[in-house]
């Protein structure tokens, strides 16, 4: 992420990909470094108590699997009823929630754009 990007700026990105994918009920932006969520897009079901969870879930996930795969740039959880996508680069993490694997899955492109994965 670029730091002259305004938090509202970073929220309307967010909420444009949530928009894009049919059952996708939050895109959420932090920092790895400090733990801590710094925006996000939600349905109203997301409390801030269950989006922290997430977070904590997150950087636990990604931190094991360093340990195993090194640093992955991404990684895919299923739970029960829900797909959660966990996208990070350096320090900044993109988390993304939603019923549908295959719509959610679509969204790691855009996300990457965002981060800007790949760019120099």
């Amino acid at each position: 992420m670029t730091p002259q990007r305004s938090r509202r700026a970073i929220e309307q990105e967010l909420t444009a990909i949530r928009a894009s994918a049919m059952g996708c009920g939050l895109v959420a932006f932090g920092d790895l470094k400090t733990q801590s969520v710094l925006a996000e897009s939600r349905d109203a079901i997301w409390k801030g108590a269950q989006l922290e969870r997430l977070f904590t879930e997150a950087c636990q996930a990604l931190s094991l699997l360093e340990h195993v795969a090194g640093q992955p740039d991404h990684l895919v959880a299923l739970a029960p009823d829900e797909a959660r996508i966990f996208v990070r680069h350096r320090h900044d993490i993109i988390m993304l929630a939603g019923a549908d694997l295959t719509e959610m899955q679509a969204l790691i492109p855009k996300v990457r754009d965002i981060l800007h994965i790949g760019a120099t």
